[in-house]
């Protein structure tokens, strides 16, 4: 299976993994403020921009 965006979604790619972001309770602050920003449009485009694999919409 080719390294291709739709087989890292899938999960049948087997060389890749998910990120996570770990908060002590429900962010706040700068905390929420980040988070928000990674998950929004622009954020994610960013993602894009420096090889990782956006999040599915």
């Amino acid at each position: 299976v080719a390294p291709t965006e739709e087989s890292i979604l899938n999960g049948s790619y087997p060389l890749s993994r998910s990120l996570y972001f770990y908060t002590n309770g429900e962010p706040s602050g700068l905390t929420k403020e980040f988070t928000d920003f990674v998950l929004s449009e622009k954020g994610q485009s960013i993602v894009s921009t420096v090889g990782y694999i956006p999040l599915k919409k």
